[in-house]
């Protein structure tokens, strides 16, 4: 695990967790409402 891998990895996951997170609450909700 180099530290520069880790450093440019580290926006991407936080990206991406974030629309999953985002995704897993719109699906959520729709299943909820639906």
């Amino acid at each position: 695990m180099d530290f520069f891998f880790l450093q440019e990895t580290a926006p991407l996951i936080r990206i991406i967790s974030r629309r999953t997170m985002v995704f897993f609450t719109s699906s959520t909700n729709y299943f909820f409402s639906a």
